[in-house]
């Protein structure tokens, strides 16, 4: 709680020293107002995204409050300012992990979601009473090149001692420099996240999975797959299962319950999908015919057949398509992880069944002498939104340099970013040794 007659957005008024017992008991207390005013988040964010969408985004942030001794080791000093770009998707849990968690490890965070999502922001922040409950964290409606410059040129109070960004690569890098190298630089990209289904998976498991990461937020979510590479044995078995489960998914107004794929967030993004889609006519399924409500701002789930042998799919989609890849056997699949880009956006990889190739991705060296896997970036018969498998607490992303990164004094470090651990390892940790 806020001190009484001080203001953090004017001096530090926090102890250095942070107290672990209030930062659990405080986080206690944000996941109980999420748990209390469940019904009334519920009915904001399904205004701009799916029922299912928004239960598991709120599920998600209760999770990482509760669980936040994981990260205890962390929790030793307050750093000044803490500044946040948000994406624009699961605006909730996206305030939680970049902007309430930070918070307790902060004099002060300032968070800026986009600009079509600020609406959406600022009624979550009056549902759960942020500013009483959160009082050194505040929400920003200025244009990106006005937060810039308020947090990197403005008063020294207000300067960023932490960026953590979450978006488009470039936007990344057009931004860190302006921050300078004595700023922590935490940035989330995009990644490519294959999914391999090889001729010993179950297939009925690895179509469900297809189903909930492809179409989660109308794929434009960050775990959602550019390829899915099956191989040809149980090519035309897992593509007739996929078409079957399919003509079961409800698209539609966000308000219906049942919806599962509703409008992309962006009008834009209907037209550049749209020009995707024009250049692979070639491979639509005619089951899936890319159809486009116009008025309603939806594709409808759409099905690419693209054989690996033509070219791997590398690029972010941001839509409910299926870019489904045939690939002869397992040796093939070097075809799309050895391509040169691949590596830039290299994330997860899940797998369904069994894969020498992918086994002996984690650890190997690429041409820079870097890995691009370890054990935690390959996903086994299960998927990204699974539960457990992707939480608050844990590292998330990858080791591509857009994927996930940490620049820091002229170094750059590309791996899953954890803000907590970053945080402390790069600015906490160094000050204890000092002394």
């Amino acid at each position: 709680m806020q001190l009484l007659g001080h203001d953090p957005f004017q001096e530090n008024i926090y102890p250095k020293e942070i107290d672990y017992q209030k930062v659990i008991t405080s986080a206690s207390k944000y996941a109980d107002i999420f748990r209390g005013r469940k019904d009334q988040l519920i009915a904001v964010l399904t205004g701009y995204e799916t029922h299912h969408v928004a239960h598991d985004e709120i599920e998600r942030s209760i999770d990482l409050l509760q669980h936040l001794e994981e990260n205890k080791q962390y929790f030793v000093e307050r750093v000044n300012t803490i500044v946040s770009f948000l994406p624009i998707n699961q605006p909730l849990y996206a305030l939680t992990c970049f902007g309430i968690v930070p918070s307790l490890m902060a004099q002060r965070v300032f968070v800026r979601p986009p600009i079509i999502a600020s609406n959406v922001f600022n009624s979550l922040a009056n549902i759960i009473s942020l500013s009483t409950f959160v009082p050194n964290l505040r929400i920003s409606n200025d244009s990106r090149k006005a937060f810039i410059l308020e947090h990197s040129k403005g008063k020294k109070i207000e300067r960023a001692d932490v960026v953590i960004f979450t978006g488009k690569t470039e936007n990344a890098a057009s931004i860190q420099p302006i921050f300078g190298r004595n700023v922590l630089f935490i940035g989330n990209g995009a990644s490519h996240n294959p999914i391999v289904i090889s001729k010993t998976a179950e297939i009925n498991k690895a179509v469900e999975a297809v189903l909930e990461v492809q179409l989660y937020n109308q794929g434009g979510d960050c775990a959602a797959p550019n390829a899915i590479l099956v191989e040809e044995p149980v090519y035309n078995i897992f593509l007739n299962k996929l078409h079957k489960d399919l003509k079961k998914v409800h698209v539609g107004a966000y308000a219906d319950p049942k919806v599962f794929v509703g409008p992309l967030s962006e009008r834009k993004h209907l037209s550049e999908i749209e020009e995707f889609l024009y250049r692979h006519k070639e491979w639509i399924d005619p089951e899936t015919p890319g159809i486009i409500r116009i008025k309603d701002n939806i594709l409808e789930p759409t099905i690419i057949t693209k054989p690996l042998a033509t070219g791997g799919n590398y690029n972010e989609l941001y839509a409910p398509v299926f870019v489904i890849q045939k690939y002869e056997n397992d040796d093939t699949l070097a075809a799309y992880f050895e391509n040169a880009a691949y590596a830039p956006h290299a994330g997860y990889v899940t797998l369904f069944g069994e894969s020498q190739y992918v086994d002996q991705l984690i650890s190997k060296s690429h041409r820079n002498g870097k890995i691009l896997h370890d054990g935690s970036t390959i996903v086994k018969n299960t998927h990204l939104h699974a539960y457990g498998v992707e939480r608050g607490t844990k590292p998330y992303g990858g080791y591509g340099s857009g994927s996930s990164f940490i620049a820091y004094k002229g170094y750059k470090e590309t791996k899953p970013t954890l803000p907590q651990r970053d945080i402390f390892e790069n600015l906490i940790l160094p000050r204890k040794h000092s002394f």
